[in-house]
């Protein structure tokens, strides 16, 4: 292993070397000229503060402080986001949930990294992990809204990650070693360069862990770089990257009140199976324009490819899967401003096109085979899917003091689905094995917004919005088994619709921000799970409502605290479970940070956050006699700047509390008595040690 790491890691210095000496020669050679700035958001950063929405950002600085080692634990500080991690190892198999969605909330959040999507179209979650927090410019989180700028899947919100561009006229260096527990290794490597026709910079990632529990190493490498040259009005910019993970899963820990079995007691680290892996391979590549026609018309233009292809063996199922991605994707969009009714409109209209290629090959396995290749797969699942959309969205400001917004997205979508099935390769485990029928179908919907923001003096202002958001079936929620003759098929899934209204108030004054606001979000056909019949279906109609509250306290330029407090509640409002909350939901979460400038060069920041308690996943007629407990942590961090040297000391789970994010219990289908549940146990008390340094 450590001779696998220092040819890789070999393999990134040599990179960086050769990109870096290739963009200061070409650099050299070209003339000073203005420059444009790609910033991979569809927000109107000049009126961000304007904007009627409910939006937060979250800032290099902000991220920098932080005793959040991840991204999901970093948003889930956020008022109104849940975290709901499997391992706690480095992000991976963690999901976002903004508002109330519960198992659900990967296919409801919308996760962008510099305006494109990463959540690939199924219910795989994003692998936040090869995403390097220093890479990170800022984060806009939107809530509720963002379907009419950035399509579908936003029901909940978008959270867009925006990653750095080279500061003018820079050239630098970084190197970062972090080490920790559970023999946690991380190194990470960049180069920054630029001046007045380029912009340059890379990023490498290199992760080693033997992860808390049994049979859960992770080994992970990734690479991303952006290129960007300026020339007259014209921006070219160019994206790329690649990640490579291999995760050994350690399975559930299960509990049965009838035999007495508590693995949570006995054995909270162990595995189900030593064998039971997951290997992803994964890589995008972007490339587009940025033209001003003069100060009120501006194109943006990029295409891009990106492919993921991922290898599960599971010794329980004997089954071994490989399911490949291949997402291509064009969108063009026209930025406008003009003089209207003595009113100054700044109007996005934009196309966005999606092919989505899905295939997916299964292979019943012993447990002692374990390569990598099927030789012969039962069945060959083939999904092809089309997005294409329109949208125009119309920002402008009525009096100097009351800005307003309205947009709208019509979306298509083309499905094909077929299943090659080979019977001479199947072994029967009690379920029939058959070909499924061929799905091909079209589906269409609209999402809009509108919106409305007051200043009402240099201290007080409030939005309210209105909207409705869409999501479409995914790949998952069309390949499954059949209701009462377990015969696999694909499912003829609606759109799903949601419903939103959002308004808010925000106080500011010198010493502290304040900010309250309130929801109501009505959704119909959710795409769900039904565990009575162990079926993908849509779902009764949902309402979720709720609060959300954040003070922020900075008495002196040291000392800074911030409190958020959310109410989510998430209700079946029709049907067999009318009323019964959405499981995976805690109705209150909340969290206070604190940070400290002890002097000049050293800061110390504390993070007490608390999740509520919350049903188990499939326990949606709430019968289940026992719920995900409450559970409370404490995160500490140490930084120490001087010159170009950092160095970061992190305590997490400081008071070593023993809980989970996410449990389930067995569908009912083969448990109607609800007698035992699974789930996944947290990460005790850790640490971790980072040394820093930049050359200029």
């Amino acid at each position: 292993m450590s001779k696998f790491f220092f040819a890789l890691k070999n393999k990134y210095i040599f990179l960086l070397v050769i990109s870096i000496s290739s963009s200061n020669i070409f650099a050299d050679s070209i003339n000073e000229l203005d420059r444009l700035i790609v910033n991979g958001t569809r927000l109107d950063q000049n009126n961000i503060t304007d904007l009627p929405l409910n939006i937060s950002i979250i800032t290099a600085e902000d991220i920098n402080l932080s005793p959040a080692k991840t991204i999901p634990e970093l948003l889930s500080l956020q008022p109104g986001i849940q975290k709901i991690s499997q391992f706690g190892n480095h992000a991976v198999r963690s999901n976002i949930d903004i508002r109330g969605f519960g198992a659900r909330g990967v296919e409801n959040t919308l996760i962008l990294l510099d305006g494109k999507r990463l959540n690939d179209n199924d219910q795989s979650s994003v692998n936040f992990s090869a995403i390097p927090m220093k890479n990170i410019e800022r984060i806009e989180v939107i809530k509720s809204a963002g379907g009419v700028l950035y399509g579908d899947g936003a029901v909940g919100g978008v959270i867009n990650i925006i990653t750095k561009l080279a500061p003018y006229k820079t050239k630098k260096y970084l190197i970062e070693q972090t080490v920790g527990s559970y023999d946690s290794v991380t190194t990470d490597l960049a180069a920054e360069y630029s001046n007045e026709k380029i912009s340059f910079n890379l990023f490498g990632n290199l992760i080693h862990s033997d992860g808390y529990r049994i049979n859960n190493k992770l080994e992970q490498q990734s690479l991303s770089t952006n290129l960007n040259y300026f020339f007259s009005n014209t921006e070219l910019f160019l994206k790329f990257g690649f990640s490579e993970q291999n995760l050994r899963l350690p399975g559930d820990r299960s509990v049965n009140f009838v035999t007495g079995v508590d693995e949570f007691s006995s054995d909270r680290k162990g595995s189900d199976d030593a064998f039971d892996f997951a290997i992803e391979d994964a890589s995008f590549f972007t490339l587009g324009l940025i033209h001003s026609f003069d100060e009120n018309i501006e194109l943006i233009a990029d295409a891009g490819y990106k492919t993921k292809e991922t290898d599960i063996f599971l010794k329980n199922n004997q089954e071994f899967r490989t399911t490949t991605h291949a997402n291509l994707y064009f969108s063009p969009q026209l930025k406008m401003k003009f003089d209207l009714f003595k009113t100054t409109h700044n109007i996005d209209l934009g196309f966005d096109f999606y092919h989505y290629q899905y295939n997916l090959d299964i292979e019943n396995r012993t447990a002692a085979d374990t390569n990598h290749d099927i030789a012969q797969a039962q069945h060959r699942i083939d999904i092809e899917q089309e997005n294409y959309s329109f949208y125009l969205n119309d920002f402008f400001k009525i009096t100097p003091q009351t800005s307003f917004q309205a947009g709208a997205r019509v979306q298509y979508a083309d499905i094909d689905a077929f299943d090659q099935f080979d019977p001479t390769a199947t072994l029967n485990f009690g379920f029939a094995s058959n070909q499924r029928a061929s799905l091909n179908k079209s589906d269409n919907g609209y999402m809009a917004n509108l919106g409305i923001k007051h200043q009402f003096n240099q201290n007080i202002a409030a939005h309210m919005t209105v909207g409705q958001s869409m999501r479409f079936a995914n790949n998952d929620d069309f390949n499954q088994l059949a209701e009462v003759t377990f015969a696999k098929s694909f499912s003829n899934i609606k759109p799903q619709r949601g419903r939103y209204i959002d308004s808010g108030v925000t106080y500011s004054k010198k010493y502290f921000d304040t900010s309250l606001s309130l929801y109501l979000m009505k959704i119909t056909n959710q795409i769900d799970f039904d565990p009575a019949r162990s079926i993908n279906r849509n779902s009764d109609p949902i309402e979720r409502k709720g609060l959300e509250y954040s003070i922020l306290y900075r008495p002196n330029n040291r000392i800074s605290t911030r409190l958020n407090y959310s109410l989510t509640e998430a209700t079946f409002d029709d049907g067999a479970n009318k009323g019964n909350d959405i499981p995976l939901v805690s109705k209150h979460s909340g969290s206070l940070t604190a940070y400290y400038n002890i002097f000049k060069n050293m800061n110390l920041s504390a993070t007490w956050n608390y999740v509520g308690d919350k049903f188990f996943d499939n326990d949606q007629d709430n019968t289940f006699f026992a719920k995900i407990p409450s559970h409370s942590t404490v995160d500490m961090k140490m930084t120490y700047e001087y010159d170009n040297f950092d160095i970061d000391f992190s305590a997490n789970n400081l008071l070593n509390k023993e809980y989970f994010e996410t449990g389930t219990t067995n569908s009912l289908l083969f448990d109607a008595a609800h007698t035992r549940f699974n789930a996944q146990p947290m990460p005790e008390r850790n640490f971790s040690f980072t040394i820093r340094y930049k050359f200029d």
